[in-house]
């Protein structure tokens, strides 16, 4: 029986002595594992204090709010032009438009402001003036004659000065802007827009219209004369290719492609007025007052290049 306790005991010492190195390995692992991790989280705090911070280095850009700038001054979104366009209005001296032509045309163009007040009536128009240089052979005076007449046959043609005086009804024409498109030793397209408002009425009624003219001939060339196909101009119109360049913002929210352009019949000698810029055939639409009474939209050249005769 003292020989079997001397074994158990020896048995039980080995057992504890085992267990022993075992906890001390354990023990031993968990300090060189916390070591490890301490040293870890003291590099990241370290390089990390080092790394310099891209959100607080970095200078604002500038350059976005001229960008956003150009495309809101494409389109106006008020319905009366009149308080887009203000510059004219604040000088009697006549203004001077020079277009960017890759070669000059020979010529500038300014606008001339002249008011007339009748017993009815108080008209305020912008006469563009054609200037040519020393070198120039435009007969510029006789240009401007046949511009000056157009405009004012644009004028009467509204029957403004039928009103009765005795009726107390008068009225207020007024040209708003006069916007040189586009200028060349062949041909010069300008827009006009204007208002005008008889007295008792709801409302001014808003108008925009074209000017192209030959400057070799010296004559104003019509919508019909410069249109070949106006099938094609109308199918492009209606899928979208033109782009709205003035007018209300949400127009085509309130209406669409197909509506806006059905008025004109080539077929009975309706055509809307058109006009070019360098690089553009544009279209003015008439439009009711409730939608801004006018609207332009233009299409890149090469798209209608079958349909009009282009004047470069």
């Amino acid at each position: 029986m003292a020989k079997n306790k001397k074994k158990t005991n020896v048995s039980g010492s080995r057992t504890r002595s085992k267990n022993n190195e075992v906890n001390g390995a354990v023990l031993t692992a968990a300090f060189l594992v916390c070591a490890v991790v301490i040293i870890a989280l003291a590099l990241i705090v370290i390089f990390g204090k080092n790394t310099p911070d891209d959100t607080t280095t970095h200078e604002p850009e500038t350059e976005v709010d001229s960008v956003s700038g150009g495309v809101t001054d494409e389109i106006t979104s008020d319905t009366n032009p009149s308080d887009n366009d203000t510059s004219n209005d604040t000088t009697e001296t006549p203004e001077t438009t020079i277009q960017d032509n890759t070669t000059s045309p020979g010529y500038d163009v300014r606008t001339e402001k002249e008011t007339t007040q009748s017993d009815i009536g108080n008209i305020t128009m912008q006469y563009p003036v054609v200037e040519p240089d020393n070198e120039s052979e435009i007969d510029a005076e006789t240009i401007n004659a046949i511009i000056r007449e157009y405009m004012d046959e644009k004028r009467k043609e509204e029957q403004l000065e039928s009103g009765d005086p005795d009726l107390d009804s008068e009225y207020v024409y007024k040209i708003t802007s006069t916007d040189v498109k586009y200028s060349s030793k062949k041909f010069l397209s300008i827009v006009i827009t204007g208002e005008y408002y008889i007295t008792d009425s709801a409302h001014p009624t808003i108008f925009c219209y074209s000017i192209n003219c030959d400057m070799e001939s010296g004559e104003l060339i019509t919508p019909d004369t410069l249109i070949r196909d106006f099938s094609t101009i109308r199918s492009l119109f209606t899928k979208g290719k033109f782009t709205l360049k003035q007018g209300q913002k949400n127009l085509l929210e309130q209406t669409n492609y197909e509506d806006i352009i059905l008025q004109y019949r080539p077929e009975y000698g309706i055509y809307p007025d058109i006009y070019f810029t360098g690089d553009s055939f544009g279209m003015v639409i008439e439009l009711v007052f409730a939608l801004g009474g006018y609207a332009l939209f233009q299409v890149p050249t090469s798209l209608v290049s079958n349909a009009v005769i282009l004047p470069w």
